[in-house]
């Protein structure tokens, strides 16, 4: 059995549309809830572990969420509340943006 190094960062999958997608919502949950873990992630978006896994490592990549997992089986969230508001605000609008964009629709 191999394990991986815990220096070395996971390796990620390309990113699509459908996880920018999820990814934005994720980040919502998070932000809004001031906690960040998997099991969050997995009951908000009713998806499964390993998409929440790799929904939350993509945070921890933009330095939304700590890499590490606390005792209480948390990520620290990095951002200051200004910076967390700010962001909220901006995945709220860009989700409102896409859902009203006719190019978008069939």
């Amino acid at each position: 059995m191999t394990h991986q190094d815990p220096q070395c960062p996971p390796v990620k999958a390309p990113a699509t549309a459908h996880t920018g997608a999820l990814l934005q919502r994720a980040t919502i949950v998070v932000l809004a809830h001031r906690k960040a873990s998997i099991s969050l992630i997995q009951r908000h978006l009713r998806i499964g572990y390993s998409t929440a896994l790799r929904l939350m490592d993509a945070m921890a990549h933009d330095n939304i969420v700590s890499r590490d997992i606390k005792d209480d089986g948390f990520r620290t969230i990095l951002l200051s509340d200004s910076d967390q508001c700010d962001m909220v605000l901006k995945l709220q609008a860009e989700r409102n943006d896409d859902s009203r964009d006719p190019s978008s629709s069939s």
